[in-house]
């Protein structure tokens, strides 16, 4: 997608790539005529790694054949495909905000009428971004081609990786996981323990036993 074809941007918060815009031969070149030392890795000479193959195989093939400046073609559609993700991610943003809102517990609830309005390729965007939500991968084209169709009311409900579900209910996509019926959970004593049920914490400790019943029964239990 988009994404890979704009490749490492040269900034990344607080790692900035000054030579990106630099050829290796351009950069050799220059130690030399300075007569710097450096070090290469090893391992980028050898050619198992996918990188390797297109820098000294396919790189040069492609320079011969089609185009002696196919370097700088590449980095100019990279720059402009990472210029326009940047507009595009904009517009994903908004539709996300206009259609998709997450429940208290945790569900994500998509409005089936909004999603009617856009482009089948704004959908397909807006879908990824409800996995996102949810703090699951990017799941494959295959999967959100059927989750559209659950909107489209092709289908019904639908079964998703990582035990997630999907089905249109009162004119909104609920995706959600099926909580449990029962679960069996380590409590530690002292501390905190995080059930998974809907975000609730159980805090558990010790305490003796006369306290631990209430002041009422107490009084109940002398007076008899």
């Amino acid at each position: 997608g988009l994404t890979g074809l704009a490749g490492i941007p040269v900034k990344r918060g607080k790692i900035i790539r000054p030579l990106y815009d630099l050829r290796k031969a351009d950069i050799l070149e220059y130690l030399r005529r300075n007569r710097f030392a450096w070090c290469e890795d090893l391992s980028n000479d050898r050619p198992a790694y996918d990188r390797n193959f297109i820098r000294h195989e396919l790189l040069p093939l492609l320079r011969k054949r089609l185009n002696r400046s196919v370097d700088r073609a590449i980095l100019n559609l990279s720059e402009t495909t990472a210029d326009e993700a940047v507009v595009i991610e904009a517009v994903v943003t908004k539709a996300v905000r206009r259609s998709v809102a997450v429940s208290p517990g945790g569900k994500v609830l998509v409005r089936v009428e909004t999603m009617h309005t856009y482009h089948k390729w704004l959908r397909y965007r807006i879908l990824r971004a409800c996995f996102a939500l949810l703090g699951e991968e990017m799941p494959d084209r295959e999967v959100i081609v059927r989750l559209d169709q659950v909107l489209s009311g092709a289908r019904k409900a639908l079964s998703l990786p990582h035990q997630l579900r999907a089905a249109v209910v009162n004119g909104t996509l609920v995706l959600y996981r099926p909580t449990p019926k029962w679960q069996q959970k380590s409590v530690g004593i002292g501390g905190i323990t995080t059930l998974g049920i809907g975000g609730l914490r159980l805090h558990a400790k010790l305490t003796t036993e006369s306290s631990s019943i209430p002041k009422r029964q107490r009084l109940a239990q002398k007076v008899g």
